[in-house]
């Protein structure tokens, strides 16, 4: 029993001492675009570059052979230094996973060549050549075609085409797997791409999307398609229509009134690529590259067409001219209301007359809203006309009017604002945000030591906390108020010393959806430092982070106003009422989704970050002073310009003492003075007294005696017939 046991030990012993050629194949087809192929496994302490391999004959199969012992081995394959690798599907026939990491294995026990394998996947590649071929004459303007497709996931520089002899029919060939393959010609990573006819005998359409199609099962050469066309040859066999441009005003805006923001469309049809776009205004060459065209500054008989380059399917260069669509704008109009006193009025009013007062009205519209006001408050009907014999002396008399005339001239209206005039910020307009890093030094706190308010202002304070620590304050208005479009505007004094970052500034309220900077982010200002510049930026998403923005030179020690206005078509910046920068919201520069959304509004007092780390020159504690922010918009609805409310003059009321009014119910002259006497006499009938009510009257006769005495609570009848002759 011994005897055996040692001889076992012998053969093991004998096969872990020798080395045995392991020849390693990955068929690189479905790899992403690479130089060079390499195999990376615990043998070479997985460098990634120590044991490349080689395609000698270009069929997109790799090998290379290996010294091995006899043993377990993992590895994978990857190119050019670990730049890509395989993903391996965890629980698979060759695969092994520990802890994150899955790998292929390996059980030497001789030397081998291994099959095949696909990139990615543990079975044998059972692959064909298929060569694709395009006819690109009737491009005009491209440097390198790529194919694009399932196979290789719409990469857009994976597999490029090439043109070996120069007659302009580009091609590749490459090794596909059995199955159905959607693709499509492309150039210069997808700057330009077929445009495909639905339902033609060569294209599939599935989610939206017009695509050719493959369906592999041998080796197979294509024939060389025109670019964009199921056909092979120009003139094609079969007639196909001309390309073709009209264009329309999508806008729903009924009248068009100016500085109304219109939207114009150009359709198009029969193009084989990517057309350009020249918009004119009169002739005139305005606007971008672009199927939409918008624009808030036409003018009244300005025609708007547009100009296409584009390829037929034999053609690589034709101009093709749309429709024109001529432009009716009415001009901007103010509404306006005054009161006037009603000419049937006498001149001097007394107290209990019947009086009346107009509302005369500019620009009111078909059948416009009246209130009445006494003293502030509402009286009276919805009339141009008031009448009350109840006024009191010194009354004021206004009247409001909303006007539903079109095309009124638009007025900023505050609908938010923070004077900062208590004693601490308005929890029901702000929160404080706690939390550190953003690769700044500072951490947020709602302590009082950060967050001030004294004297009509907010203070932000960063206080030095230890060595590279800092606190400071940050508030926020998300939850509490969030707006889409407007302008806003702050007036406020950074602070000024190395380190200190301070920012007035916007997300989009649906951060909490999408991952910045796909909210959008709008900079009102940000400073650094102590320079005397500041800032003023648009963040956004276009397939990664993308920023925009400009800077303008001021006093920083000073107090400024800082602004911006935004809209569906542009965001203006201003400093001090100067705009140093535009960006335009559009389609052709992706900003469509980020910034046609509400945002709130943000302050904070940041350390570093984009400013210096603070040294021995900084000054903490440092204070960003913030006087009021404040936020406007203008009415619209719909499109054009919605009704206004617009409030008159205040008429104020004076009365004068009428000593009598009648008698013998007739009216007589009016009398201003407080002395009057009553002929004939004696005589019958009454007369009434209309005077400053609460004043005492007495009635003497000849002999000044006094006859009767009247205190004048109201309008005061008085029977002659009463008083004694004389």
């Amino acid at each position: 029993m011994l005897k055996y046991f040692h001889f076992f030990i012998l053969i093991v012993s004998s096969i872990a001492g020798k080395a045995f050629n392991v020849t390693f194949r990955v068929n690189m087809q479905n790899a992403p675009s690479f130089s060079q192929a390499e195999v990376n496994a615990s043998f070479n302490n997985w460098c990634g570059n120590c044991n490349p391999m080689t395609d000698a004959n270009g069929d997109g199969v790799w090998e290379t052979t290996i010294a091995l012992n006899a043993g377990y081995y993992e590895y994978k394959f990857a190119a050019d230094a670990w730049n890509i690798q395989e993903t391996l599907l965890a629980g698979t026939s060759c695969t092994n996973t520990t802890g994150q990491y899955t790998n292929r294995t390996l059980n030497v026990t001789g030397s081998v060549v291994l099959p095949i394998v696909c990139w990615g996947e543990c079975s044998n590649c059972t692959s064909f050549p298929v060569t694709f071929q395009v006819n690109m004459n009737v491009v005009p303007e491209f440097t390198t075609p790529y194919l694009s497709g399932t196979f290789n996931n719409w990469c857009g520089n994976c597999n490029v085409l090439s043109d070996a002899d120069g007659d302009n029919i580009w091609s590749t060939t490459i090794f596909l797997n059995p199955g159905f393959y959607e693709y499509k010609f492309s150039a210069d990573n997808w700057s330009i791409s077929e445009s495909l006819a639905q339902g033609s005998i060569c294209t599939v359409t599935n989610s939206g999307f017009t695509n050719r199609f493959i369906n592999v099962s041998e080796p197979t050469i294509l024939n060389a398609y025109v670019w964009g066309a199921c056909i092979i040859s120009c003139p094609p066999e079969i007639p196909i229509p001309d390309p073709s441009i009209s264009i329309e005003l999508v806008s729903d805006v009924n009248p068009i009134c100016s500085g109304a923001e219109l939207v114009f469309v150009a359709n198009t049809s029969n193009l084989t690529n990517n057309a350009s776009f020249q918009w004119k205004i009169d002739n005139v060459n305005v606007g971008i590259n672009s199927q939409l065209f918008s624009t808030n500054a036409l003018s009244d008989g300005q025609i708007v067409s547009c100009i296409m380059t584009g390829a037929d399917y034999c053609n690589p260069t034709s101009t093709y001219t749309s429709n024109q669509i001529p432009i009716q704008v009415k001009p901007l109009v103010s509404a306006g209301v005054s009161v006037e006193y009603s000419p049937e009025n006498e001149i001097d009013p007394c107290y209990g007359d019947l009086l009346s007062f107009n509302a005369i009205t500019t620009n009111g519209g078909l059948n416009p809203q009246y209130q009445w006001l006494i003293n502030g408050q509402n009286v009276g009907d919805n009339s141009s006309v008031f009448q009350s014999p109840d006024l009191t002396e010194a009354s004021v008399i206004s009247c409001t009017m909303i006007s539903n005339e079109q095309c009124l001239s638009e007025q900023w209206n505050m609908v938010w604002a923070d004077e900062f005039s208590g004693s601490m910020y308005d929890t029901t307009k702000w929160m404080p945000e706690i939390y550190s890093n953003n690769g700044e030094l500072q951490t947020y706190t709602d302590n009082a030591e950060n967050i001030q308010v004294s004297n009509g202002q907010l203070h932000l304070i960063a206080k030095n906390e230890g060595v590279n620590a800092y606190s400071s304050g940050r508030l926020i208005t998300r939850n509490k108020f969030s707006f889409k479009y407007g302008r806003v505007e702050g007036r406020m004094k950074v602070p000024q010393t190395r380190g200190s970052f301070p920012a007035f500034w916007m997300l989009g309220a649906n951060i909490k959806e999408l991952i910045w900077p796909a909210c959008g982010e709008i900079d009102i200002m940000e400073h650094i430092n102590s320079e005397n510049k500041f800032y003023g930026t648009v963040h956004w998403d276009n397939g990664g982070h993308t920023l925009q923005g400009s800077n303008l030179i001021s006093n920083a020690a000073l107090y400024h106003t800082f602004s911006t206005e935004w809209d569906s078509s542009r965001i203006l910046i201003y400093l001090d009422g100067v705009q140093y920068y535009e960006h335009v919201i559009s389609a052709s520069n992706s900003t469509l989704d980020e910034f046609t959304k509400p945002f709130f509004l943000l302050l904070n007092h940041a350390v570093a970050g984009w400013a210096d780390v603070p040294d021995n020159t900084s000054v903490f504690p440092s204070s960003f002073d913030i006087d009021y922010v404040r936020v406007f918009q203008k009415n619209k609805s719909n499109g054009t310009l919605a009704s206004n409310t617009v409030t008159s003059n205040d008429f104020t009321l004076n009365y004068v003492d009428c000593f009598p009014t009648s008698i013998n119910d007739s009216l007589i002259e009016k009398k201003s003075q407080k002395h009057f006497t009553l002929f004939p006499n004696p005589n019958s009938g009454n007369f009434v007294l209309r005077g400053q009510l609460g004043e005492s009257y007495a009635i003497v006769n000849e002999l000044g005696q006094v006859v009767k005495e009247i205190n004048l609570n109201h309008a005061e009848t008085n029977e002659i017939a009463g008083l004694k002759s004389g």
